[in-house]
């Protein structure tokens, strides 16, 4: 694989994305990582539900299957563990852009890590802000080819 980093913090939308395909290559990219994302991911997961499982063209029990091997190698880190000063620099990059993602760039402060997402108003709006720890999925997938 191209991309040298090994670790990467998801937001909701990368995983929902996921969960929607069900695409065979995204098992390989939770194996082949170190994946991190925040307890938030399952208020996002649980807000979608209806979305998400109508969007998905699986039936019921491949939809779980996959679902499941996905979370196998997805380590959800609970927010009390951030620190508050990872949480106010969060705040600061996402003031403005949408402030349901501070948890998200909270976590890749706090561990250093990137953040991928799917949401590019989000990466623009942080980059713009002198955040450079965010990548939009759709790029990370190409770097993987």
């Amino acid at each position: 694989m191209a991309d040298v980093n090994i670790d990467y913090v998801l937001d909701a939308n990368v995983v929902m994305s996921m969960l929607i395909s069900g695409r065979s290559q995204y098992r390989r990219v939770f194996r082949a990582y170190n994946l991190y994302s925040t307890n938030f991911l399952y208020t996002e997961l649980e807000k979608y539900r209806t979305i998400i499982l109508q969007k998905s063209r699986s039936d019921r029990e491949i939809f779980q299957d996959f679902g499941v091997s996905l979370f196998r190698h997805l380590c959800v880190i609970p927010e009390l563990l951030i620190e508050e000063i990872h949480w106010e620099e969060a705040r600061f990059y996402c003031e403005g852009i949408d402030p349901k993602d501070v948890a998200y760039v909270a976590l890749s402060i706090s561990l250093d890590i990137p953040l991928l997402t799917r949401d590019k108003p989000l990466c623009t709006g942080l980059r713009k802000k002198g955040f450079r720890n965010a990548l939009l999925f759709n790029d990370f997938l190409t770097l993987q080819q």
